[in-house]
């Protein structure tokens, strides 16, 4: 129950009465019998038979690429007033993948469209995808024209993938995208767009976002609107060749501060 309403400004978790990602990949638990030559002792619980149950069902199915799930709050949950000295920003989240299931896809599956992107995600929603598979048109001249990372970082090989995003409304709205990438150097940019085709290797974009962090850290990009940018592209990009599965996940708040 940890999910924040979108009503009165609130963060656009989805609902958390309805099964999040971990209860959507849960594997199903076969069942254990306890043996027949031992017996239950007098007034002993049934406890230690459900923690083996439970125990036994938390293995996860493999990663499917292109399944949007609720986004999930990180364990501890919400929390309350911020202490002094702390940043301005969402309520954490949980990892979208783990380096355990970096194995799990081989591509990302196929582009969907229009034009370059892979598909669409919303407010509130985490994607699983994988670079490999997606479209090659980006490079380190194209983000660096557009101030998105500096021409020194080699963009020029492998996939990337293009996801759209859109804000509710056009109103006044702030939101960041964070990226889990324990399997490969990837990073996450977001760029204002608000065309079904995608831009060019010469296009220059009005705003661009990323705060790169080398290896395989948790990344985020900030996207903000006073109702002129509603509409964005979010980029998944490997360093050099670099390529492997990854995690989306989107926080929206209506207005243009977190608290």
């Amino acid at each position: 129950m940890l999910a924040l309403a979108a009503a009165g400004g609130g963060y656009l978790y989805m609902n958390a009465d309805s099964p999040g990602p971990s209860a959507r990949m849960a594997g199903h638990d076969t069942g254990s019998q306890p043996s027949a030559s031992k017996k239950k002792k007098k007034g002993s619980s049934s406890g230690s038979d459900e923690s083996s149950s439970s125990s036994s069902s938390s293995k996860k199915e493999p990663l499917k690429p292109g399944v949007a799930v609720n986004a999930q709050p990180a364990s501890g949950g919400v929390k309350g007033l911020m202490n002094a000295g702390t940043k301005s920003g969402p309520p954490p989240i949980a990892p979208g993948i783990t380096m355990s299931q970096c194995g799990d896809l081989e591509d990302g599956g196929p582009v969907a469209g229009p034009d370059c992107f892979t598909g669409t995600i919303e407010c509130g929603q985490t994607i699983i995808g994988h670079t490999k598979g997606g479209v090659d048109r980006y490079n380190t001249r194209f983000y660096e024209q557009n101030f998105c990372w500096p021409g020194t970082i080699n963009r020029n090989g492998g996939d990337e993938r293009v996801y759209k995003f859109s804000f509710p409304d056009n109103g006044k709205w702030i939101g960041k995208v964070t990226l889990d990438t324990p399997c490969a150097d990837l990073d996450v940019v977001a760029m204002t767009w608000d065309k079904s085709t995608c831009p060019t290797a010469s296009t220059n974009v009005a705003e661009c976002d990323s705060k790169r962090r080398a290896g395989t850290s948790r990344e985020v990009a900030d996207l903000i609107t006073d109702g002129k940018w509603q509409d964005w592209a979010i980029i998944v990009e490997g360093i050099g060749d670099e390529e492997g599965a990854f995690a989306l996940t989107m926080q929206c708040k209506e207005g243009l501060m977190w608290y």
